[in-house]
């Protein structure tokens, strides 16, 4: 038999073929086979897909081609090695969906719902790692049943090894049950990184052995960025929503929501059963064997020293940095600062650094005033022959509105005092004659495109820097794949490109359709007292804004003026000597 995801390539000696036919010789004809894993069909490789880097990596789009991973990893086939393919990448493609007749809350211990064998764990007395780095590029996995009741380390990974990565990836609609050690969401065993992994609340980590997470059932790695909504059943010790034992591992920048544990072991904790290196972790709506505060980590002498963040009352917690998106439960791609929506805050803090002299586009779900006292603020207001207007902000900001903000000087872990969280999913300001609409983000936004085709949306982000030929302080259309990171902005014209009735504006700005709107949109600085104080433009590839040299009349130059004169660079009057 062959196993699956495998190709037999079948080799005579004699004979012809004719389409899909091997008519054999009469005699003398010997015909051989050899089963070699279909990587081309099942992880698309081909010639720009070879595993090598994280931009080549091999692509996965079916449970046939997950379920290779896991054969391969697992050493289950004759004749192949297990491969921990260290040093390979993989991504995934599309959501991957498991069919099963077994509901994922089925408590019943003589249920044998088994449709995945995890990637890596144990054969005999041999446990096998995956080393390679797999990224679920914000894409599901689903539907998995695994009952494996003697034997540990399950998860959809069972051991993620020493250099190991997992990555934005979520596990929902999940039933994985063992009576063994070491069982979790994403990994039974984690040595390497779990990051941005996100576990649903109709997942159920089921079985009596010890050392259950939501996450990784043992950690002695990194877990960063990353929630769990999961149920834990049964007894015995070493739970926790995140980990049941992280003891020689970091745990920072997580969530958990909605744990309701109370069997009265102990070692039982909302993020951990017993202690690692944690920070910045945070947990809603949780009880631990009845409690519902101090309960981050499990009781017992391990875990009485330390007390986490909980709901019910004013917190500290820190905003998550750009590139760690700490998720709430639902899975929504909003980030861990909407975990606190309607809630008063003591401090919040970004890791952010905003660099002084540089234009970035910001939007928060508080009000953001504090940035006054550290540069100047720019809110958009409007179209003007075709430019879009950015007019300088005094006084009060407004939650959860698109602004443009440059810092006086380099800015790191700014502090927001006493502010109360009011989320919106839509953070936006309109003109709605000229159809530009600027948007705020509080997720991760990808936008896919064919190279130099224009993306869907007529999308422009916002230039910090020249990069790709095109200048700082710029909102330039977005072309091939865009990512913009949570908290940042962009421009998107919404408008009908077909409408002969567009007001003037907007015609200007458009230029008619899509492939004719422009590549580089101009913008207007306005100060405070309505003089315009620079000219400028916007891109989409990295978020922030470059300016050029322009005339007082508003006349771009081709580059820095060779006469004396004053002008407008950087969005300030410059003298030429």
């Amino acid at each position: 038999s062959v196993s699956e995801g495998f190709i037999v390539t079948y080799t005579a000696t004699a004979g012809t073929v004719s389409g899909n036919t091997l008519t054999m010789a009469a005699s003398d004809t010997e015909v051989s086979a050899a089963t070699a894993p279909d990587y081309a069909t099942h992880w698309h490789a081909d010639a720009d897909h070879d595993g090598t880097t994280a931009e080549r990596a091999y692509i996965i789009t079916t449970t046939t081609g997950l379920n290779l991973l896991a054969t391969l990893v697992n050493g289950t086939v004759s004749g192949y090695a297990a491969n921990d393919f260290s040093g390979t990448f993989f991504k995934l493609g599309a959501n991957i969906t498991y069919t099963s007749t077994t509901a994922w809350n089925n408590t019943e211990l003589s249920n044998e719902a088994n449709n995945f064998n995890s990637i890596g764990g144990p054969s005999g007395t041999t446990y096998y790692y995956f080393k390679g780095t797999f990224d679920g590029d914000g894409h599901t996995v689903s539907g998995i049943r695994i009952t494996k009741k003697t034997t540990d380390s399950q998860g959809l990974f069972g051991r993620i090894g020493t250099g190991g990565t997992v990555k934005n990836l979520t596990l929902s609609n999940a039933r994985i049950f063992s009576n063994k050690t070491y069982v979790g969401g994403i990994a039974g065993v984690s040595k390497g990184t779990i990051a941005n992994c996100h576990v649903t609340a109709d997942v159920n980590i089921l079985g009596n052995g010890n050392y259950h997470g939501g996450i990784a059932g043992s950690n002695s790695g990194d877990i960063t960025g990353c929630t769990s909504a999961a149920v834990l059943n049964w007894h015995d010790m070493y739970r926790g929503g995140i980990a049941g034992q992280s003891s020689n591992g970091t745990i920072s920048d997580c969530i958990v929501t909605g744990l309701s544990y109370n069997y009265s072991n102990s070692y039982v904790g909302a993020i951990v059963g017993n202690l690692g290196t944690l920070s910045n972790n945070y947990y809603r709506d949780c009880s631990v064997n009845g409690a519902t505060t101090n309960i981050g980590v499990g009781t017992g002498t391990a875990g009485t020293a330390v007390t986490l963040a909980y709901t019910g009352g004013s917190e500290t917690f820190t905003m998550p940095a750009m590139d760690v998106l700490p998720l709430l439960n639902g899975f929504d791609n909003t980030p861990a600062i909407a975990a606190h929506t309607d809630a008063t805050v003591n401090v919040v803090l970004t890791s952010r650094t905003f660099k002084g002299g540089k234009k970035q586009t910001i939007c928060l779900p508080f009000d953001p005033s504090h940035l006054l006292s550290l540069g100047t603020v720019w809110a958009f207001t409007g179209i003007s022959e075709g430019k879009i207007v950015m007019t300088e902000q005094t006084g009060t900001l407004a939650a959860n509105t698109p602004y443009i903000f440059e810092a006086t000087s380099n800015a790191s872990n700014v502090e927001f005092n006493d502010v109360t969280i009011v989320n919106s999913s839509d953070p936006k300001t309109e003109n709605t004659e000229a159809g530009f609409t600027f948007r705020g983000t509080y997720t991760q936004k990808t936008w896919e495109a064919d190279d130099e085709a224009v993306t869907s949306g007529h999308l422009y982000g916002f230039m910090m820097q020249d990069n790709d030929g095109q200048a700082e302080g710029q909102f330039v259309k977005a072309r091939r794949k865009t990512i913009l990171r949570p908290f940042s902005c962009y421009l998107e014209y919404n408008g009908d490109l077909s409408d002969t009735n567009l007001s003037a504006a907007a015609r200007s700005a458009t230029r008619g359709n899509a492939e004719e709107t422009p590549d580089v949109i101009d913008i207007v600085w306005v100060s405070a007292n309505g003089i315009v104080t620079g000219i400028s433009r916007l891109d989409t590839r990295t978020g922030e804004i470059t300016d050029s040299w322009y005339s007082l009349d508003g006349r771009k130059l081709s580059g820095k003026p060779t006469a004396k004169g004053l002008y407008i660079n950087n969005g300030k009057k410059v003298i030429s000597k």
